[in-house]
């Protein structure tokens, strides 16, 4: 054996694949019962689209797409609506308001080295005019990041904007038989 790979996620998966196509005797080794990682894809139905219960989109580039791409898998554009788990239903789950974007932009201005979401938002944003923003941020980067406030810092978050971003570079893509397909 020459390397051991620990974790069948698609970072473990795509290291062994190139040590393997290299001539390196490979052994994955997985905690679970199933290989993937955070990517578990449910089927819901013949007809239906894939649920995804880990990553669900990506960007039109970059090593995943490129992991697609040697997969086929049948990538599509991705549309539609957020919706966010409220009182036992589901509720269509607002888009970022002006004052969001506005309190994402006086964060990324910040003078100070990278900080949390939570101490940046205490050190900087506490005029009652920004409450409504503040309460609003907090769930969005919670679901959109996976992340608690008070772990996630601001520069992973709110990143100076690329002066080149293209159209292209902010359209997001799904794998219509789900991430699972990527693994298999």
């Amino acid at each position: 054996m020459d390397t051991i790979v620990i974790g069948a996620g698609l970072a473990g998966l795509s290291a062994a694949a190139h040590l393997s196509e290299a001539g390196r005797k490979v052994l994955v080794i997985e905690a679970r019962a199933r290989i993937g990682g955070r990517v578990l894809t449910e089927p819901d139905g013949e007809a239906s689209p894939a649920i995804e219960l880990g990553p669900e989109w990506f960007s039109p580039s970059g090593p995943v797409h490129e992991l697609l791409d040697a997969s086929d898998a049948v990538v599509k554009e991705a549309h539609g609506d957020r919706i966010v788990r409220v009182a036992g239903g589901w509720e269509k789950a607002k888009t970022p308001s002006e004052t969001v974007k506005g309190l994402v932009d006086r964060l990324r201005k910040l003078p100070e080295p990278d900080r949390s979401l939570s101490e940046a938002l205490d050190t900087c944003c506490r005029e009652p005019e920004l409450s409504n923003a503040r309460a609003e941020i907090l769930p969005y980067v919670e679901g959109f990041h996976a992340a608690d406030a008070s772990d996630v810092g601001i520069q992973s978050i709110a990143p100076e904007p690329a002066e080149s971003a293209t159209e292209d570079a902010r359209r997001i893509e799904r794998v219509t038989a789900g991430y699972g397909a990527l693994i298999d």
